[in-house]
């Protein structure tokens, strides 16, 4: 497989400005893509039993497509008496992909060059995103108190025409196509209460409650035949995790420091289908830390400080809503075949 990008151009502007106890910044950036591709592919089946050769195809396509975008994003502070802190982070952006490729089967020694075929398909995608960030902190008696607040939301569109012919003019070109729609939401609240002790410790205690959603849809064309491409019908997946942790830091010396921690995590996944029942699986998971780190001494003339540290942890990482409703057609227009 060979790709080879043209001129790609990016527009991108940022400003900052500050009023007040607020200080603000934005950005906005654009940009263009042309994108030309190349595959050649092998394919071939043997029975196992008899080692007889089943399927021997070679085939060659080539594509030509394009990519635009844009994001915008801001950024709003705000510093208030006693420590208080409220952050406000935004953003919007929009993907937008297309290509149109053609291909066509190689022939063998002494092959019926009836049987060759050539296609083109083209592709197209858009996805569309939002995000809202917002954090505030403030002191609370000798600690400091984190809130942070998340909600978004991706929206992706695929879609893939295609039309097989076949060398004999005597045949009948085939068509097909694919449709396939997602979107993904997120909603996420996490509170952290942070405390630094006059023996060396730095505790830091707290919350998080997230829920992803993801939304799946499609539709596949063969002629004139129309069904889903699912065999139960569009899905939807929703991922609720409610998470507390803990975690102390302590500076034994000026060298040495250890810390502990300990994470838990209830996580409970439920699959809604069109044609089908409901399936829902819930499970706890303990996720426990600890570190030692020394550094060593440093003087004028060392400029990085030499660290070493020994770890041991547990963690574990779920699969988001995206990976647990997946098709063929989820990857967006490249990477594809023609057939």
């Amino acid at each position: 497989e060979h790709s080879r990008a043209g001129t790609s151009p990016r527009l991108s502007w940022t400003g900052n400005a500050g009023v007040g106890k607020w200080s603000t910044s934005a950005s906005v950036s654009a940009f263009r893509r042309w994108v030309e591709t190349e595959e050649r592919s092998a394919l071939k089946r043997t029975r196992v039993t008899t080692g007889a050769l089943i399927v021997d195809d070679r085939g060659v396509q080539t594509g030509q497509g394009r990519q635009t975008g844009g994001s915008i994003s801001g950024r709003a502070i705000w510093r208030g008496a006693g420590g208080q802190r409220f952050e406000f982070r935004p953003s919007l952006g929009e993907t937008r992909s297309y290509l149109t490729q053609s291909g066509r089967t190689l022939p063998e020694e002494d092959e019926d060059p009836t049987l060759l075929t050539s296609g083109r398909a083209d592709r197209s995608s858009r996805n569309r995103n939002w995000r809202v960030e917002s954090l505030y902190s403030h002191p609370w008696n000798e600690a400091r108190v984190q809130w942070r607040a998340t909600v978004g939301e991706a929206r992706a569109r695929n879609a893939i025409d295609r039309v097989t012919v076949p060398v004999d003019p005597a045949a009948t070109p085939s068509t097909s196509g694919e449709l396939a729609q997602y979107k993904d939401r997120l909603s996420q609240l996490s509170v952290k209460t942070s405390l630094t002790t006059d023996g060396g410790h730095s505790l830091d205690v707290g919350a998080e409650v997230q829920r992803s959603r993801r939304n799946a849809s499609g539709v596949t064309t063969v002629g004139s035949r129309i069904f889903n491409p699912r065999y139960d019908g569009d899905i939807e997946a929703t991922i609720d995790r409610a998470s507390l942790f803990a975690q102390d830091e302590w500076a034994l010396t000026p060298s040495w420091a250890a810390q502990i921690g300990v994470r838990a995590d209830h996580i409970k996944t439920k699959a809604e289908r069109e044609r089908s029942k409901t399936d829902s699986i819930g499970s706890t998971i303990v996720s426990p830390l600890a570190h030692l780190r020394w550094r060593a001494p440093t003087s004028a003339e060392q400029l990085l400080p030499s660290t070493v540290r020994l770890s041991l942890t547990r963690s574990y990482n779920a699969p988001d809503a995206a990976q647990l409703v997946s098709n063929s057609n989820d990857g967006g227009v490249f990477g594809a075949s023609v057939f």
